[in-house]
């Protein structure tokens, strides 16, 4: 496992799933984390799991003031901010195109790409003087389109984009950024996924989409957080403006 014995990060949508699991991994390699997430219990809770090692702060990730508070205490109470996982994020509403309110579209694209752009700018600016690396969460729908998710898809697909524009941006102050894609991982999102499709017949439905992955399974959250823990590291020090997929084979058999 990389060591991160002395360095700071910030977790957004830190309190369940993939970030939940990310605040372990990265405390564990020796991170002190700080958490951001609207549910201020559950970094609570997550906090007394952790301990001193991981800082929990309730807010929202589209709120710049606050995207600049936690940067400013990583300043003053660490001395500053080494990486950074850009990884709250919404599903949004599952429809047909035709029946996407835009009020929605919007709100999806404000949490998954204007609070991901804004988050960029804040923590980078925080790393421009030592360096650092940010990892976004995108997922495979930022790699294919499916259908009835375009404020997803579309989010996640601009996730990538802004990904590659800022690794060129940032290259230069030492800051690199590159986006992970998760494939069909058991997180709250998926789970809810899971019940608005088939109310009542979660478990056949997780077995169905079982069979789409090459691997035959659904992935845990903490093989997503043990290859963010990789990009974030020194152990990925010339990798910028990638893209890792980390599905069990998902799109691959897609493409077959």
């Amino acid at each position: 496992m990389a060591d991160l014995t002395g360095k700071t990060v910030i977790i957004t949508g830190a309190a369940s799933g993939i970030g939940a699991a990310a605040a372990r991994v990265f405390t564990e390699a020796g991170a002190r984390v700080l958490g951001l997430d609207m549910n201020g219990e559950g970094v609570s809770r997550l906090a007394d799991e952790i301990g001193a090692s991981f800082i929990p702060e309730t807010g929202d990730a589209t709120d710049r003031s606050m995207l600049e508070i936690l940067a400013t205490k990583a300043r003053r109470e660490f001395g500053g901010l080494d990486i950074a996982l850009l990884n709250a994020g919404v599903d949004g509403p599952m429809a047909n195109i035709l029946e996407i309110d835009p009020a929605d579209f919007d709100k999806v694209l404000r949490i998954n790409v204007r609070a991901v752009f804004e988050g960029v700018q804040v923590f980078g600016a925080t790393m421009k003087d030592r360096g650092g690396s940010v990892v976004i969460t995108s997922s495979v729908n930022g790699l294919r389109a499916f259908g009835n998710t375009s404020p997803y898809t579309t989010s996640k697909m601009a996730a990538m984009g802004l990904t590659r524009a800022a690794a060129n941006d940032l290259a230069q102050f030492g800051i690199r950024v590159n986006t992970i894609h998760p494939g069909l991982i058991n997180t709250p999102m998926l789970q809810r996924a899971e019940e608005g499709l088939a109310p009542g017949h979660q478990a056949e439905l997780r077995e169905t989409l079982s069979q789409t992955v090459a691997m035959k399974r659904v992935g845990h959250p903490e093989e997503i957080a043990r290859a963010m823990l990789f990009l974030a590291s020194d152990e990925a020090s010339y990798i910028t403006g990638e893209s890792l997929v980390v599905d069990g084979g998902f799109t691959r058999l897609l493409s077959m």
